[in-house]
């Protein structure tokens, strides 16, 4: 099977200075990221936000992802911490299947635009 060289866009909710837009440019890649005391998943059109730690500015870099299981490190107000984020139980709390969201997930990038 040949590579596919597609690029999804996911509209995230308006926040205090409107839209964004963040890309994935392969169709297997889940995207990171955090916005005021929000971290945000996209992954196939769709975008989960969850609460985080008021202190957080941003993630850094993905360490290992482990089907739904996130290792990584992020930047504190006044340190860098190894994080760690288990999207399963976010996932059936939102009534959403974990194991047939997550099994195209090959990797996960952190993406700020």
């Amino acid at each position: 099977m040949g590579a596919v060289n597609e690029t999804s866009t996911i509209r995230m909710p308006p926040a205090s200075d409107g839209p964004r837009e963040i890309r994935s440019d392969s169709p297997d890649c889940a995207l990171l990221s955090s916005r005021g005391r929000y971290t945000s998943f996209s992954f196939g059109g769709d975008t989960i936000r969850f609460m985080t730690s008021p202190r957080l500015v941003r993630y850094d870099a993905v360490k290992r992802w482990d089907n739904g299981y996130i290792e990584v490190d992020a930047l504190y107000q006044d340190r860098m911490e190894e994080e760690y984020i288990d999207l399963v139980p976010i996932l059936k709390n939102l009534y959403i299947d974990p194991e047939s969201f997550l099994k195209r997930i090959k990797r996960v990038e952190i993406r700020y635009d």
